[in-house]
């Protein structure tokens, strides 16, 4: 039993010879630091490496008792220039890979551009709402092209494409009523794509009056109407989560409320974490609803601009009502670099996701909220 215990504590990368060694950084030095530089060199090390790798945050080549202190999740001085380092090293300098969760694909993208980019930015995952089409060369046809190209990393969803290619169509009316033959279609048509592996329903707009790119996409839908119900079914029927892009209002988020308590085997996903929403509507919303979780597109400069009062992070900071949020909801929010037009504005996104958004976090509610929390809930592979 004990050595299953030590087994299972070396494998989470916690080094532990004694209880009290476990409770003390400066000991763990100490104990080790032959040569008195108050710090631990590899050759001073006692345990596989694959553990030091894990405790040398800032990947200098020696352990300190800060370091041990963050691993450990202990206290450590939140004004010191070496902490800071440390924990910005971990988001800012890539160490920790990204699942981007509210991407579109792009018709000036390539495959080969993206997965540049993706390299650039060790963004391990892509996707996850669905490629912006036209006529002659629908989204559908170029999610395939990226899963075909980019295999597991591109996260491909059903949804998006089926449903705006009908309104567009027919007009936002035939999303509205009843379950006609045309939107029973669409949604044969999105069962089938889940069927064959994709991993989620998204991005569906629901209410977007203020907030879409183009006007065909500005509707505001009931959010528990017969088509919403239809969808939240495919979600609990294939275990996967339905992504939605929702302004907060009252009455959306009344009948949202209705739609998710309907049943709680349903993932639902508030992409741009409700877009136009508070950080204490979203914690109310939370509490209420253990199956609601948000991602965090589109909440910041550059794609939205810097004096909008709806951003929660930028470049450097992220706001105070938000980060305390995150961190007391750690397992419940992604992130996404969302629609974008150019590669350098591609650039400047996801710069602002590590520098403004996961520096700001402690390291191991950054690490979940970069990409610990979409793998879980998305299925995500290598």
């Amino acid at each position: 039993m004990i050595n299953l215990f030590i087994s299972l504590v070396v494998g989470l990368g916690i080094v532990l010879s004694s209880t009290v060694l476990a409770k003390n950084p400066n000991m763990a030095v100490s104990k080790r630091d032959n040569n008195g530089d108050g710090k631990v060199s590899r050759n001073e090390w006692d345990k596989p490496e694959f553990i030091f790798n894990k405790i040398d945050l800032d990947g200098d080549g020696y352990l300190t008792a800060r370091e041990f202190a963050i691993k450990w999740g202990m206290a450590v001085p939140e004004d010191n220039d070496s902490t800071n380092k440390v924990v910005r090293h971990l988001v800012s300098g890539k160490s920790t890979p990204i699942a981007d969760v509210h991407f579109h694909a792009r018709l000036f993208m390539s495959t080969s551009g993206l997965e540049q980019r993706m390299t650039k930015h060790n963004v391990k995952w892509a996707g996850g709402a669905g490629a912006t089409g036209k006529r002659g060369r629908p989204g559908q046809k170029i999610d395939q092209q990226y899963l075909s190209s980019l295999g597991n990393k591109y996260v491909w969803v059903v949804g998006q494409n089926e449903i705006n290619i009908l309104a567009k169509k027919n007009g936002t009316s035939i999303l509205e009523g009843g379950i006609g033959y045309s939107l029973q279609s669409a949604l044969d048509k999105i069962d089938r794509g889940l069927g064959n592996g994709a991993k989620g329903i998204g991005e569906i707009h629901v209410n977007t009056s203020n907030s879409a790119p183009v006007e065909f996409l500005r509707r505001k839908l009931i959010a528990d109407s017969p088509l919403m119900q239809s969808l939240w079914k495919l979600s609990i029927k294939h275990e996967v989560p339905i992504m939605i892009h929702m302004e907060f209002d009252d009455d959306s988020v009344d009948q949202l409320q209705s739609l998710v308590e309907t049943d709680r085997n349903g993932i639902m996903v508030l992409g741009h974490c409700g877009k136009n929403s508070g950080a204490h509507q979203i914690r109310e919303f939370l509490i209420n609803n253990s199956n609601v979780y948000c991602n965090l597109a589109f909440r910041s400069p550059p794609q939205s601009y810097s004096a909008n009062s709806d951003n929660i992070y930028n470049d450097s900071d992220l706001e105070e009502e938000w980060k305390d949020l995150i961190e007391e909801f750690p397992r419940r929010f992604m992130v996404g670099i969302d629609d974008i037009d150019s590669w350098s504005e591609y650039d400047e996104v996801a710069d602002n996701i590590r520098d403004g958004l996961l520096a700001n976090l402690t390291p191991d509610v950054a690490e979940m909220v970069a990409y610990k929390n979409a793998v879980r809930i998305y299925n995500l592979e290598n």
